[in-house]
């Protein structure tokens, strides 16, 4: 994360690394190995945030 702006908003300090994109690429994979549900979490997601 090198964006000051999303720094500022998460309350980070700025010379926090913020975190590697493997973790949500992991995440994912995981999510969608355990449980096939993926699009099932997503609709959800996307009804609960419209």
């Amino acid at each position: 994360m090198r964006r000051v702006d999303w720094k500022f908003l998460l309350g980070l300090p700025l010379e926090d690394p913020g975190f590697d994109a493997s973790v949500i690429s992991e995440f994912r994979a995981r999510l969608t190995r355990e449980n096939s549900q993926t699009d099932r979490l997503l609709t959800f997601l996307l009804r609960h945030l419209r």
